[in-house]
């Protein structure tokens, strides 16, 4: 009998497939527990089961292993991608449909076969939170599914107990949906006193003392965000989990709600000592210590940079001390070079440049000033070339100066990098400065007003106060202007301390300068002109020096004021011929049409 050279080949691929069963057996042999008392708990299984679990890579490391899930995997034959598909399809297909029920039950059924892929907790929870409930008009259905989301996302956390990314998503999706969107204010009053879904969160993860508040009149939003935050630093911190983000946006984000909560508390409460107290914990949480969960703070935080070298966000003023020492001993290697180079490059100056250098600083306008950070940047003085000038002897010792400067510039340019990535400076004072009493007395004030406005009171009024005595006597009350005027006298004694917020652009100025010109509607509203005595004209001055004009649009300078005083005769001409407002003569681009600078004139 005759075989073809096809069967042999069959034959001889028969024989090596059963040889290669034996490595193969002996690598995936399965993970056995060792029962040895000495050696208790030891996995003695295959080299790949080994492998798998020394790198947390088995199910029973990744997550709880869920019978239903696994059946679901063997049930679809290998197919369970192609089945993954299907039910993606089919959850959008519901969801078009409006058919919401059935999209959470094919969502439910999605994650049995992909228990370990967060972004299907990823998607699903964003879609049911954001997509779903914005499908419904009344506030009440978009808050069931927005609770959905969440409830989905916790469910995510038994199958994904190595991956932090549910706890960010859960912070996330908190903070947002009941501290951003449009129904704010709706959600966290029903939040406060949701007890069904509030319990069912402690039974399962949350010490509520975290984020019962009673300052905030029950559960907040923004401390149970904190707490999802916090509760991913723990598996970070205590597992060791791979984190899977950058160490920067990674650890700002607990900080940050800490922030967000006492702004919060300011806007839906009269301000007091609690809301003090609560500025007070986000300044520490984000400069030095976590007063809430006794971590390091924000700014002590070792951060890990894109190029590998490793900072800390506290510590730039300390480096920066470090680079100025590196001068001074420059200095000592060379004396009065820096001196001599820098007369050099004065002298070569235009006579007009030298004559802006040698202005005082408070004299110079938004022009001069423009001019004078071309200027510094002309006259510096490099070490190097402090170096080429070192006598010979020192010139090795200047070398190694100049390699140490080098670094310690590398790791200042990161530091101010990261720090403006976040807005680390501005922060920093924001959070400071109210905690402050005038911080505090200045929120008050802007409370008052807001609700006298609201009530449509806009002057001092009298009210009649009857005492226990049924003796009836009439009290003045403050009105929004007198509110007002409480709020700007308080913001401009918490605010002088802090330069690095009235200088620049920032949604802090932003508020201001709208606030001001509220107020000089409501002082028109009652035919009052713009007061002579401002608290914060200080401010607005500042704006138009260092800005021009064109930055306060028609609020009143200084100027301003003393020449409505001159028209209407309560300055003597002569006297005050001399005091016309710089800005308007070096900064002409920045002027306004005619009709702006004659409501300038106008009261507010």
């Amino acid at each position: 009998m005759n075989f073809a050279p096809s069967h042999y080949r069959k034959a001889i691929y028969g024989i090596l497939a059963a040889i290669l069963l034996v490595p193969i057996s002996f690598l995936a042999r399965p993970n056995q527990i060792n029962k040895n008392p000495n050696q208790a708990g030891e996995a003695t299984g295959g080299t790949i089961s080994q492998l798998r679990s020394k790198h947390n890579l088995s199910q029973a490391s990744l997550s709880s292993i869920d019978p239903t899930s696994e059946v679901m995997k063997l049930a679809s034959m290998g197919l369970h991608g192609i089945a993954v598909n299907v039910l993606w399809n089919q959850a959008n297909a519901y969801q078009e449909k409006k058919a919401f029920d059935k999209v959470s039950g094919t969502v439910d059924t999605l994650v049995l076969l992909q228990p370990n892929f967060i972004s299907v907790w990823e998607f699903q929870g964003h879609n049911l939170s954001y997509n779903i409930s914005r499908e419904f008009d009344d506030y009440q259905d978009r808050y069931f599914w927005v609770k959905e989301g969440l409830n989905f996302f916790t469910k995510g956390i038994a199958y994904n107990r190595r991956d932090h990314r549910i706890y960010d998503n859960l912070g996330l999706h908190t903070g947002i949906k009941f501290g951003v969107s449009d129904e704010k204010r709706q959600f966290r009053q029903m939040l406060r006193k949701d007890r069904e879904y509030v319990d069912a969160l402690v039974s399962k993860f949350i010490n509520p003392e975290l984020f019962d508040r009673p300052e905030a009149g029950g559960f907040d939003s923004w401390m149970l965000s904190y707490w999802w935050y916090d509760k991913s630093y723990e598996m970070r911190e205590n597992l060791g989990v791979p984190k899977r983000t950058s160490d920067l946006m990674y650890w700002v984000k607990g900080p940050q709600q800490l922030r967000q909560y006492a702004e919060n508390l300011s806007v839906d409460f009269r301000p007091g000592e609690a809301t003090r107290r609560a500025w007070r914990t986000a300044f520490e949480a984000w400069t030095d210590r976590d007063p809430v969960n006794g971590r390091q703070g924000f700014g002590k935080r070792d951060i890990t940079t894109s190029f590998g070298t490793v900072i800390r966000l506290e510590d730039l003023e300390r480096q920066r001390e470090f680079q100025r020492s590196i001068a001074r001993r420059m200095d000592e290697l060379a004396p009065g070079v820096r001196q001599q180079i820098t007369q050099e490059k004065i002298s070569r100056l235009s006579p007009l440049d030298q004559q802006i250098l040698n202005m005082p600083q408070e004299e110079r306008q938004y022009k001069e000033m423009t001019e004078m950070n071309r200027i510094e940047l002309d006259i510096r003085v490099y070490e190097d070339e402090v170096r080429a000038r070192a006598p010979a002897e020192n010139k090795v010792k200047a070398d190694n100066l100049l390699r140490e400067l080098a670094d310690g510039e590398f790791l200042v340019s990161q530091m101010d990098s990261y720090r403006y990535t976040v807005n680390y400076n501005y922060w920093r004072d924001f959070t400071d400065m109210e905690s402050t009493v005038p911080g505090v007395l200045a929120r008050q004030a802007s409370y008052e007003a807001t609700e006298l406005v609201r009530q449509g009171i806009l002057e001092t009024y009298e009210e009649e106060v009857t005492d226990e005595n049924g003796a009836v006597t009439k009290v003045k009350r403050d009105g929004a202007i007198d509110a007002l005027w409480r709020y700007f006298q308080h913001t401009s004694d918490a605010l002088q301390p802090y330069p690095g917020l009235h200088d620049g652009e920032s949604t802090l100025i932003e508020d201001l300068m709208q606030d001001f010109t509220r107020f000089g509607a409501h002082l028109r509203d009652v035919g009052r002109e713009w007061p002579d005595d401002f608290p914060m004209q200080w401010f607005i001055d500042e704006r138009v020096r260092r800005y021009g004009r064109a930055n306060i649009k028609n609020l009143m300078t200084t100027q301003d004021i003393e020449a409505r005083k001159r028209e209407a005769g309560l300055l003597d001409q002569t006297d005050q011929s001399d005091q016309s407002d710089q800005s308007d003569q070096t900064d002409q681009s920045d002027q306004t049409d005619q009709s702006d600078q004659t409501d300038q004139t106008d009261p507010g």
